[in-house]
């Protein structure tokens, strides 16, 4: 939801929402990246060696 509403936000003029929206999008990138993108590896090497 936070994808789409941002760049509305911008159009609009909008900015204190926007810098909202863009802090909750990067707090949830970083989330992702530590807790699911990095163990992605480990998945795949545990599929190949079945």
């Amino acid at each position: 939801m936070s994808l789409v509403v941002l760049p509305i936000y911008l159009v609009i003029h909008n900015y204190k929402a926007f810098w909202i929206t863009l802090g909750i999008i990067a707090v949830t990138m970083t989330i992702l990246k530590f807790n699911w993108y990095d163990r992605l590896k480990y998945a795949d090497k545990g599929y190949e060696n079945r």
